[in-house]
């Protein structure tokens, strides 16, 4: 399923409200706690995102980085804490969305992409973003080779 696994870099301009606020407001669901950009409000913020060789997202950083190169320092500190990171399950009790956080030193450190409508898709869901991190870890080159997506040049 994770054959061809990527990390893609997002970048989040500040004028750009509406995603900003979904993604703020997603990683503040799964999380509890509100988050917050890591730049400067007039700073775009990045994320990364880890997508499968079918385009589908898997997982998104928990946190947003205040430059491509904070975001790959990022990756790298997820790859090398894969064997520690603590699952957490999340419901939403109102719309009965299921999700998940992985935590580092109880740090949210990587969530799901989205809700799912089914306990047994969150768990595939985990295990699919599992199997990826694992591969990437295993094959450094993936994991730093990925495209700046929405507004961005490779660097």
């Amino acid at each position: 399923m994770s054959t061809g696994a990527r990390f893609q870099f997002i970048r989040i301009d500040s004028n750009d409200q509406v995603r900003m606020a979904s993604w703020i407001h997603h990683i503040s669901r799964l999380t509890g706690a509100p988050a917050s950009a890591a730049a400067d409000s007039a700073d775009p913020v990045f994320i990364w995102q880890l997508s499968a060789g079918n385009h589908r997202v898997l997982a998104r950083s928990a946190a947003g980085f205040a430059s491509v190169d904070a975001t790959r320092r990022g990756i790298q500190s997820l790859l090398a804490a894969r064997d520690t990171l603590v699952p957490r399950m999340v419901r939403l009790e109102a719309s009965r969305g299921y999700g998940w956080v992985l935590l580092g030193e109880g740090a949210p450190v990587a969530t799901c992409a989205r809700w799912y409508a089914m306990e047994r898709d969150r768990r595939e869901s985990l295990r699919s973003a599992r199997e990826a991190i694992e591969l990437l870890a295993a094959d450094p080159h993936h994991a730093g080779d990925a495209l700046v997506a929405a507004g961005g040049d490779r660097e």
